[in-house]
């Protein structure tokens, strides 16, 4: 596996922009699509023209799952 660090460089296609642009990765905070949490500090790449995440490398896999768990715990506690 890869690992990946801030700064570094790569190409990927963006959805916004429709075409395959250069990215830097960086941390930043990623807001899961169903609205409850956030994965917080998580290593992604953004595009260098519009600043879309357009990839998250394997190496943030772990963080991800635990802040799902912490969420899906914090949801199960308010129903």
């Amino acid at each position: 596996m890869k690992v990946w660090y801030a700064g570094d460089k790569a190409k990927a296609v963006c959805e916004k922009c429709r075409k395959v642009v250069a990215t830097t990765f960086d941390y930043h905070d990623g807001p899961f699509e169903s609205g409850i949490g956030v994965a917080k500090q998580i290593m992604a790449a953004t595009c260098d023209e519009c600043g879309t995440v357009v990839a998250i490398p394997p190496q943030s896999t772990p963080a991800i799952r635990v802040a799902r768990e912490i969420a899906s715990k914090q949801l199960q506690q308010s129903q």
